[in-house]
């Protein structure tokens, strides 16, 4: 009897969290981290971006050995950063995010071989 009140208690208790509203973003532009580093080979990285609003994104630098999955987005998501190995020197690239009114820099920084 004790244990069949528990396991009801219990149901109720997950059925009442389980309707809460999920979290929300108040600010308007925020990073998981503002830094990625990657190691010398290839693969691909996401770029996770939270927001209450939508925004969009663009390399800085002009690569060759690196592509993003989309330019703009909406709230709480994520770019996809693919990228080449590097055989050479340690490189890097910035992408900027931008909403109507905030500006902010995401840097994914690649190690080398040599």
């Amino acid at each position: 009897m004790k244990r069949t009140s528990l396991y009801m208690v219990m149901a109720f208790a997950v059925l009442l969290c389980s309707c809460e509203k999920p979290a929300e973003y108040e600010g308007e532009l925020g990073f998981l981290s503002h830094r990625h580093v990657l190691g010398s080979g290839s693969g691909s990285t996401p770029v996770v971006v939270y927001s209450n609003t939508s925004w969009t994104v663009r390399p800085l630098e002009k690569v060759d050995w690196a592509s993003i999955d989309r330019f703009e987005g909406y709230g709480y998501s994520q770019v996809r950063f693919d990228y080449a190995a590097n055989y050479g020197q340690d490189r890097s690239v910035r992408l900027e995010f931008s909403t109507q009114t905030v500006k902010d820099t995401v840097e994914i920084y690649q190690e080398g071989v040599l």
